[in-house]
């Protein structure tokens, strides 16, 4: 029986955890206002009103991952004024109004994976107190009088890509922060990992690539990701994003073999 080839790109696994020690400045979120509230950007264009923070988690010396927070609402329409959650029975998207966000009951009807959720509190038992929030300008607003500079943190979420003036970027959207776990020999665990899906071609390695191997102990591959791209486009989408493969040379035969094994289609075939 041949099988049928898919002509339409479906979006893969595409998420990052990291373990390590939290930079945050002054500068890292908004300015207040004279409420002592974070104040939003709004858009002049469009009057969407939103927050952006972001800050690094540092895991070793070499590894650390910038993680953001982005959302808003569009308080001048109505319509637009919603917040974007999944139903927990129909696992269908559904809109929120801005006001009933906070709503137990309504929150009550959405799927886990609507939230984000932080854990940095203890209550007087030493328990991590769980916070969840809809939207990401509520969570800024609690990690902006809760986390510190230092603080050792487990976060999760989401990795997406977007084109911006010719260039790739890679957002890591944080869904999950927690106080870090401490590992049996009493200190934090710390890593970085990420789980993504790639597109490969036939034209992933280069021509000499096993002999760029051998020379630098390192190889690029040029593979794609598949991103789901709104707007007038609507649908998934090939974005680039060079891989490099490293390796040493007690393990040189075997990173051949793996990169051979995963990134050599055969024929025009795309995998």
């Amino acid at each position: 029986m041949v099988k049928k080839l898919e002509k339409e790109l479906q979006n893969g696994k595409s998420q990052f955890s990291v373990s390590g020690t939290v930079s945050i400045k002054s500068s890292t979120f908004p300015e207040k206002d004279e409420n002592g509230n974070l104040k939003e950007t709004v858009s002049e264009k469009s009057g969407f009103s939103y927050m952006r923070v972001g800050f690094p988690v540092t895991a070793s010396d070499n590894q650390s991952v910038y993680v953001t927070l982005f959302g808003g609402h569009n308080p001048s329409s109505p319509e637009k004024d919603v917040v974007y959650a999944t139903d927990a029975e129909t696992k269908k998207s559904t809109k929120i109004k801005w006001n009933l966000r906070n709503n137990k009951e309504v929150l009550s009807k959405l799927a886990d994976w609507s939230f984000i959720r932080i854990r940095i509190e203890k209550d007087e038992n030493g328990k991590l107190i769980e916070k969840r929030f809809l939207s990401a300008i509520d969570a800024i607003a609690y990690l902006e009088q809760h986390l510190q500079d230092k603080m050792n943190v487990y976060v999760s979420g989401t990795v997406d890509y977007s084109e911006y003036q010719g260039e790739i970027q890679r957002n890591y959207n944080v869904s999950q922060i927690s106080l870090n776990e401490i590992s049996e020999d009493n200190e934090p665990r710390k890593f970085a990992k990420m789980k993504q899906t790639y597109l490969v071609d036939d034209k992933a390695l280069p021509k000499k690539w096993e002999n760029e191997l051998e020379e630098n102990g390192k190889v690029t591959l040029a593979l794609y990701v598949p991103q789901y791209e709104g707007g007038n486009v609507k649908k998934v989408v090939p974005l680039a994003q060079d891989v490099t493969v490293r390796t040493t040379k007690e393990r040189l035969d075997k990173t051949k073999k793996l990169i051979k094994l995963l990134f050599i289609p055969s024929g025009k075939a795309v995998r």
